[in-house]
Parts: C-alpha cells; sequence; structure tokens
C-alpha cells in the first residue's frame, strides 16, 4: 500500500478509536517517511477516540522529541483521551501545557476539562473551572452548564446544583 491509501486507512481508524491498528499504520507511514504532524494528529484522534490518556501523552511527547511542533489539535486530542478516562487532573495538566506551548485555547478546550469533571463528580473543581473559563473571556455555553450541573449530580450535591441553576438564571457562573 502506498502513503495515500494508509493515511486513509490511519483516518478510518482514528475515527473508529481502534488505536492498535492505528498505531500498525502508522508505523507502515513512518517507514515511508510520512509521519507528518497530520498523521500524527490522527494517531491522537486514535486514542482520543480509545480513551488512552497514557497512550496520548506519550504520543504527544513522541512527536516533539521527533522534532515537531503540537498545535491545537495535537493537544485537544490528548485531553480528549483524558476526559473519556475520566481523568481530570491529567486533562489539568496537558492544559497547561497547552498553555505554556502558546496553542489556542478556545471553549471547546475548556468544556473537555469540565466534561472530565463531571465524569468524576467534581463539583467544586468544575466551579473552579467554569469561573477560569469566564476569566479568560471564553463565554461558558450549554455545554459547559450542563457539566458543571452533571458533576454536582454525581456527587449527590443537590443544593450546589440548584444555586448554580439559579446562579445561571440571574447571568452568573457561580
Amino acid at each position: 500500500l502506498g502513503a495515500k491509501s494508509l493515511s486513509a486507512a490511519l483516518q478510518a481508524a482514528a475515527r473508529q478509536g481502534n488505536a492498535s491498528a492505528a498505531e500498525m499504520i502508522f508505523r507502515k507511514l513512518a517507514i515511508l517517511g510520512s509521519s507528518n504532524l497530520d498523521c500524527r494528529n490522527l494517531l491522537l484522534l486514535a486514542f482520543a477516540n480509545a480513551g488512552s490518556p497514557l497512550q496520548a501523552s506519550n504520543c504527544l511527547e513522541q512527536l516533539k522529541a521527533d522534532g515537531l511542533e503540537p498545535d491545537r489539535f495535537s493537544f485537544r486530542h490528548v485531553l480528549r483521551s483524558c476526559t473519556e478516562a475520566g481523568a481530570t487532573r491529567h486533562a489539568e495538566l496537558w492544559f497547561n501545557k497547552m498553555i505554556s506551548a502558546k496553542a489556542e485555547v478556545g471553549s471547546l478546550e475548556y468544556n473537555l476539562i469540565l466534561r472530565a469533571c463531571a465524569k468524576h463528580g467534581e463539583g467544586r473543581r468544575a466551579i473552579a473551572w467554569i469561573s477560569r473559563m469566564a476569566a479568560a473571556s471564553e463565554d461558558p455555553d450549554t455545554f459547559s452548564f450542563n457539566a458543571v450541573l452533571s458533576a454536582h449530580a454525581a456527587e449527590g450535591n443537590k443544593e450546589s446544583a440548584l444555586h448554580l441553576l439559579e446562579s445561571m438564571e440571574d447571568g452568573l457562573t457561580g
């Protein structure tokens, strides 16, 4: 198979979250000298869809070691892998690395952190992140508020969830 066919196969494996197939295809592309940033990002997407934060983290570190500069999508896929696994602290670590690398950060990246908080039932942490989001001039959206409410619900904190709903009605975030 040529590089074009392998790239198409890598894209399909990535979308399906088939990390082992994506890794095998990526290795073949690397042998052909076609392991560019786009291919690395597809591999990261496979890890994100598989919910494999350790593999995604290692892949991004290898990307940098190979002299490539990660972009917004590289970091976003690592954040998504952490979110899928409910690895909130790991997601926060990569979010901060994303900031340090001066990659563009937007509401989607904040919402990924908030979703990780929701999966882990970390209401206070979610409030801190939605406040950080607002302080960064990123407008919390329906997904943001839903994640914060879900985090409170997951920890059984009905009073905080009710307070948050009241605050949302008043146009506040916490």
